[in-house]
């Protein structure tokens, strides 16, 4: 499993984190830069005190897109957009997705600091 879909995701994860401790916000992050269009359309409304969700217009996104921004939006706010049967439905949320969501989940639960070792140990 890969750390990042890619080096863009990378360097616009890297981009984003610039001074945000909190791990909810570190991995909404994660997801929302994980995606190049929905990261145009999300960057204005990530602030270095937070996110503000409700003011992403997701006109033209993706389902992926849709899928990573809820997902973003549930491990920062808390909220219940993306259930597990809808994570487990390979249908909904394709492997390489599955994987992004699985890494967000790790980075809200452990903070940056897995990050910074899954990039030593070689994993991205």
């Amino acid at each position: 499993m890969k750390l990042f879909r890619d080096n863009t995701h990378k360097n616009l994860f890297q981009k984003a984190l610039m001074q945000r401790p909190n791990a909810g916000m570190i991995s909404a992050l994660y997801l929302l830069t994980a995606d190049k269009y929905l990261w145009s359309k999300a960057r204005s409304a990530a602030g270095t005190s937070g996110i503000a969700f409700d003011q992403v217009k997701l006109r033209n996104i993706s389902t992926d897109g849709y899928t990573l921004f809820f997902a973003a939006k549930d491990l920062y706010c808390g909220t219940k957009y993306i259930s597990l049967v809808d994570i487990a439905d390979t249908k909904i949320v394709p492997p390489e997705l599955f994987d992004s969501l699985c890494n967000a989940m790790v980075i809200r639960r452990y903070g940056i600091k897995i990050i910074e070792k899954l990039e030593k140990d070689g994993v991205m």
